[in-house]
């Protein structure tokens, strides 16, 4: 499982050299990848707490890296 650490950006984590941070968001928080929001991820990127972010961080890291990588 993924685990997020405290940076300049909120809480964040590297996956295959992508940036993935949690930015807070209504109350819970909302993953970006490399600065954009995860949009393709169930309920747009949105999570409730750090654990539920790791478990999506995890089942979903090639939906995560390819929206990344399609960016560029």
């Amino acid at each position: 499982m993924k685990r997020f650490s405290a940076g300049l950006l909120g809480l964040g984590t590297v996956i295959n050299g992508i940036s993935v941070v949690l930015r807070p968001s209504d109350g819970g928080y909302r993953i970006y990848a490399n600065h954009q929001p995860c949009a393709n991820l169930p309920d747009g990127g949105y999570v409730r707490n750090l654990n539920e972010a790791e478990r999506t961080v995890t089942r979903y890291e090639k939906r995560i890296c390819a929206s990344a990588s399609s960016l560029h």
